[in-house]
């Protein structure tokens, strides 16, 4: 598994140069939470980048009506292993950049579900 860490400097290294930004700019920027230990959730300028690049990804649309539970949040920031999005707003989804765990949220089939399941495992 790649930390926040590495994969800042692996994003960095796919930019052009004159981008300019460093490591230290990026990972302030680029995540939510900013402490190392911290989830892999992306802040809207690192989805940006990560979109920018070309970087797969797979969207979901939240039915407007979900409400969001600090309790969703902390287990997608426990137990997600890849950079993920959370879109808020009038139309809210979840985009994920890894297939796998792409695959997993479309088998739940919604948050509460698949949520509730990372919680188990």
């Amino acid at each position: 598994m790649l930390s926040k860490l590495d994969y800042t400097k692996h994003t960095l290294s796919l930019l052009p140069g004159d981008y300019g930004l460093n490591l230290e700019i990026a990972l302030k920027d680029w995540w939510q939470d900013i402490r190392p230990v911290g989830g892999l959730r992306l802040s809207l300028e690192g989805y940006q980048v990560f979109k920018q690049l070309g970087i797969e990804s797979y969207e979901f649309d939240i039915p407007p009506g979900t409400t969001a539970h600090a309790g969703h949040l902390v287990a997608l920031n426990k137990h997600l292993t890849h950079p993920y999005f959370i879109q808020l707003g009038k139309k809210p989804r979840l985009v994920f950049f890894d297939g796998q765990e792409a695959s997993m949220f479309a088998l739940y089939g919604d948050i509460v579900k698949f949520t509730r399941g990372l919680n188990r495992g």
